[in-house]
């Protein structure tokens, strides 16, 4: 049974997962128009943030090195290793 602090763990990573998917989609709307060209790069760099805490997260409720370890074949790996963490 999942404790109460980890039920709010997993709200607050379904909150950042919740951002990430907005943002990836406001990105994906200005990406192409070059008169957008810096606010994209921001929102990449947001997106980027949503993932880094998501990570930070996971890392709460599960063994920091098994989700140390996803992140790197998802941010690295081979596309074995990355379809084996989805």
């Amino acid at each position: 049974m999942r404790s109460a602090a980890d039920c709010g763990r997993t709200e607050m990573i379904a909150q950042e997962a919740e951002k990430a998917a907005w943002t990836l989609a406001a990105w994906s709307d200005t990406e192409a128009n070059a008169a957008h060209a810096e606010f994209s790069q921001a929102l990449l760099g947001e997106l980027d943030a949503c993932r880094q805490r998501v990570f930070l997260l996971l890392a709460l409720i599960n063994s920091p090195a098994v989700i140390r370890k996803a992140r790197l074949d998802l941010e690295k790996g081979t596309p074995q290793k990355k379809s084996s963490w989805l």
